[in-house]
């Protein structure tokens, strides 16, 4: 599984024109590099890519709420309690990117990472239901529980029907979490007590003090088998 898994990654690197010089080196010197979160950056052509993009990405950020340096930290601290955990790596580059490239923190530029990132939490969280996990909520990016749907809503609170789609999605977990979208694509299949393994892929930290929505959960639907990214508020730290 493992050899089939690299080679996917050598195949998605090569369409990408990631060859080269340019395919082996994240922003730093991976001699010099020991924490298992650097290695396996470094073991990975497509999170060196995305690490040398959110490099030159944060040489011209400006933090919008909180100081440029104190976001950094807060975003390498998580990196950091990842491990080697290439699916929780990704996942965090996603948000730092989209974190240095726009100042809401909502929108990442760089699509393939997203997708990467969505690919690699898919497999981690399908070997989590194979293998049982605890059911309370996850405190840190990377960590995954197993819970069920308690309720599905649109963003206004009524039942969820075909006919309401336009008033969005809110969907409510037995572990207290929640998540909200602004349509219905990908959901309409979701209903109450489906299984579900949810895993938490990152924090907001350029936010105004005490403004802590904006978490992103991906969770995976083991009736349905589909799969969802959705932040737990309808609006991002900072915004409306």
């Amino acid at each position: 599984m493992k050899t089939i898994l690299w080679k996917s990654i050598l195949c998605l690197a090569a369409c990408l024109g990631l060859t080269g010089a340019a395919f082996a080196q994240p922003s730093y010197n991976c001699v010099k590099a020991r924490q298992p979160d650097e290695i396996a950056i470094c073991n990975d052509p497509l999170l060196s890519a995305a690490d040398r993009i959110i490099a030159q990405a944060y040489e011209r950020y400006q933090g919008a709420f909180q100081p440029k340096r104190q976001v950094a930290r807060s975003f390498l601290s998580d990196r950091t309690r990842c491990g080697s955990d290439r699916a929780c790596i990704a996942a965090i580059q996603v948000r730092m990117l989209s974190t240095y490239a726009s100042p809401e923190g909502n929108g990442s530029t760089l699509p393939w990472l997203a997708s990467y990132a969505k690919a690699l939490t898919g497999f981690k969280a399908a070997g989590v239901a194979a293998r049982g996990a605890g059911t309370r909520e996850p405190r840190f990016p990377g960590e995954c529980t197993l819970t069920r749907i308690e309720a599905v809503t649109t963003r206004f609170g009524e039942p969820a029907s075909y006919d309401n789609a336009d008033f969005g999605t809110a969907i409510s977990y037995a572990n207290g979490l929640a998540q909200v979208s602004y349509d219905r694509d990908g959901l309409y299949d979701v209903k109450p007590g489906q299984p579900v393994v949810i895993c938490l892929m990152s924090v907001p930290y350029d936010c105004p003090d005490g403004d802590t929505r904006g978490r992103e959960y991906y969770t995976l639907d083991l009736e349905t088998n589909s799969d969802w990214i959705l932040g737990d508020t309808q609006h991002y730290c900072g915004g409306a």
